[in-house]
């Protein structure tokens, strides 16, 4: 479901996944919860994503082998392809 937003004479409307993630980080908020926004690259490496998900990386590994389909890294991407990148 669409997010519209007000800001004085200012208006914007979020697409659903994009509302769902704003109205999650407000509450968070609001519990007063801290909350942390990053940018990430469209690509980890296995490196990057163990450190990211505070896992090692032939845990990291080990999870990508079991439920990804893989592509080389800087191809075009497929509907669920993950590239793996060591």
């Amino acid at each position: 479901m669409p997010l519209h937003l007000r800001a004085g004479s200012t208006e914007s409307t979020l697409p659903g996944d994009l509302a769902t993630t704003v109205v999650e980080f407000l509450d968070a908020m609001m519990r007063g919860d801290t909350v942390e926004i990053e940018a990430l690259p469209a690509e980890l490496t296995t490196d990057q994503a163990a450190d990211l998900l505070g896992e090692s990386r032939p845990t990291v590994v080990s999870l990508v082998d079991r439920a990804a389909t893989f592509r080389p890294a800087g191809s075009a991407p497929t509907e669920g392809s993950v590239s793996r990148m060591s």
